[in-house]
């Protein structure tokens, strides 16, 4: 049998495709141009002194992507992509090393003063909270540091505390607050100065699913749909992506190296039917026999192998033709087949076939 070729994610790894151009971007509201960010590593404090010698982690590695106004943009990608670092260019909270960000037209290397207005910044820390405070106390502390007006702030915190949902815990301490309620009071507290851009940084992470979904309906619902707010949120949750998110844009290795929908990122870059296999006594080389088969591709194994079990990813073509044909061939080398899970490929199985590709 011949093997079958695989998509080449190298080839779309920082495209400098027309659409995404900021010259092109006439309603854009967020626009990142070849942006390069790095941090330098440092062992110890000699190591420190010597800035001209420092080796540097390069967290984005020219980065280009522009985001349309009152759209949800997603930002996917492993751990150590950059999707936080980003965000965070975006907020202000660092400065590129090369490169622009434009936010609403605004440079933020010297015009943050004026972006800061537009924008805020939630992060899924629960650090930027004053746990000692109330959650009403806390609303109030950062609506006088956004500078809402003083006749106008006791209401603001009244209609975001009914808004969010937690309006009857507004007068306890945050202390006591469950982990939803603590990620809706850093929804509201986005909200207190009524920016057209929120910035969301993995905002259900450790929640369990119904607080979740009840998050994803109210930044649906409510900041996209009424309100009109643009939104980027950084997530590990491929679900969450699917419910929000218009576009989504997968950052690989510093870039950006997909960016449309949901549908067209799993349409164009990932086979239309996966495969999960898990097998009792098999050998490593089994996934290449795997691999080899006509109609076969993406393949990965997943998290979670032992000496006695292994469970192996990958794209079809035709699960009806291929499967029992892999099925015989396993069986015949010895294996012992626990499951075969059949699915639609997902914006997961994207990012792993990036992550295997090795770009």
């Amino acid at each position: 049998m011949t093997a079958q070729s695989t998509t080449d994610y190298r080839t779309f790894v920082d495209p400098r495709r027309e659409s995404d151009s900021a010259s092109d971007a006439s309603d854009a509201v967020v626009v990142l141009e070849d942006v390069h960010k790095s941090y330098p590593i440092t062992g110890n404090f000699r190591d420190a002194l010597k800035f001209w010698r420092r080796k540097r982690n390069y967290a984005l590695k020219g980065t280009n992507l522009v985001v349309e106004r009152g759209i949800a943009q997603g930002l996917l990608g492993a751990n150590g992509a950059g999707k936080t670092t980003l965000l965070k260019l975006l907020a202000g909270l660092l400065l590129p090393n090369e490169g622009r960000v434009i936010v609403d037209g605004l440079d933020s290397t010297n015009e943050f003063g004026r972006i800061k207005q537009k924008l805020i910044y939630v992060s899924s820390d629960e650090r930027q909270h004053y746990w000692r405070l109330t959650g009403r106390q806390n609303l109030e502390f950062y609506g006088r540091l956004y500078e809402v007006p003083p006749n106008r702030l006791a209401d603001r915190i009244n209609e975001l505390l009914e808004l969010v949902g937690i309006a009857d815990s507004a007068d306890e301490m945050v202390i006591r607050f469950s982990t939803g309620m603590r990620q809706r009071l850093a929804i509201a507290r986005g909200l207190i100065a009524e920016p057209r851009i929120m910035l969301l940084d993995e905002p259900t992470r450790s929640l369990d699913p119904p607080s979740a979904r009840g998050i994803w309906r109210f930044v649906k619902e409510e900041l996209m749909e009424r309100q009109g707010v643009t939104v980027l949120i950084a997530t590990h949750d491929m679900e969450e992506a699917a419910y929000l998110c218009d576009r989504v844009a997968v950052i690989h290795d510093g870039k950006v190296a997909i960016n449309d929908t949901v549908e067209a990122v799993t349409d164009r870059f990932g086979s239309e039917h996966r495969v999960t296999v898990t097998l009792a006594n098999s050998t490593p080389s089994i996934s290449d026999r795997i691999r080899l088969i006509d109609g076969v591709a993406d393949l990965h194994l997943l998290p979670g192998q032992t000496e006695d079990r292994m469970v192996i990813d990958f794209g079809v073509d035709d699960p009806d033709l291929r499967i029992p044909g892999i099925v015989s061939m396993l069986a015949s080398e010895g294996c012992h087949v626990h499951e075969v899970v059949r699915r639609r490929s997902a914006l997961g199985d994207v990012i792993a076939s990036l992550a295997e590709a090795g770009t």
